[in-house]
């Protein structure tokens, strides 16, 4: 689904953040002179090749594999996979003996691998560009 702005900024810091397709990432607050708030100052300038910044500067937007290769979401479950996901969620969440550790195996069972980020158009211009020291050098 979509995660954009304080959404982002509050989700990001959850212990499961599942992306898939359909998933859409980014801080739009910025295309209207905000700069972006909540928990994006402490998330964004963590991840990796400059991407955060780049995101906090411009607004682009990151789909779900390059939300997961970033880091701002830990699984990748293709949406035809969803309904079977939160099922198998459910069933494991509402078990006597429920551990953490369930949830983790549930989904590594409906996760699939994604491309890494340097696939992410143009990553290493972003990183060269956004790498400098001030806002006034990039």
């Amino acid at each position: 689904g979509i995660c954009m702005g304080g959404g982002a900024g509050i989700s990001v810091h959850g212990s499961y953040r599942i992306a898939s397709e359909s998933t859409v990432f980014a801080m739009p607050e910025v295309n209207i002179g905000l700069i972006p708030d909540i928990g994006a100052s402490y998330f964004l300038p963590r991840l990796p090749k400059q991407l955060g910044r780049y995101l906090a500067l411009t607004g682009a937007r990151l789909n779900g594999a390059a939300a997961v290769a970033a880091g701002v979401a830990t699984h990748y479950v293709p949406t035809s996979l969803l309904n079977s996901l939160e099922r198998r969620l459910s069933e494991v969440i509402n078990t006597v003996a429920f551990e953490p550790k369930t949830v983790t195996l549930a989904l590594e069972e409906s996760t699939e691998m994604v491309a890494l980020l340097g696939s992410y158009p143009n990553i290493e211009h972003i990183e060269s560009c956004f790498g400098k020291d001030t806002v006034e050098e990039i």
